[in-house]
Formats: structure tokens, C-alpha cells, sequence
């Protein structure tokens, strides 16, 4: 017997929370990735060194 959600039974057979729990697995992937992507380029910043010459005020580096 259909119903008026487009599936049979409740909420399309009641497996609908199962679409949503996939959206949230799917952010926390992305959501991980990114963070795994800005600590690693911080962390390789640190790294690399700046020829400055002088090692005075920002102005003497300026110049």
C-alpha cells in the first residue's frame, strides 16, 4: 500500500534516518579533511625559513 511520502510504510519504509546519517558522515569527512589541511600548512609554515638579512624592526626588513 503506497502512502502519500512516496514509499511504503511510514517516512518511505522508515530508513530515512539512514539518509541523514550519511550527510553527517560525509561533513565530519570534509569537516576532518580541511582541519587536517589548515594544521598541516601551519605547521610547514613554521618551517620555512625568511631571508630577512637583518634581523631588526619590521621597518629595517621593509627596507
Amino acid at each position: 500500500m503506497m502512502n502519500g511520502w512516496g514509499g511504503y510504510g511510514a517516512y518511505g519504509g522508515g530508513y530515512w534516518w539512514m539518509g541523514l546519517i550519511g550527510m553527517a558522515v560525509q561533513m565530519i569527512f570534509w569537516i576532518g579533511l580541511f582541519v587536517l589541511g589548515v594544521y598541516l600548512f601551519r605547521r610547514i609554515g613554521k618551517h620555512v625559513p625568511i631571508e630577512t638579512g637583518d634581523r631588526g624592526d619590521a621597518l629595517n626588513i621593509l627596507r
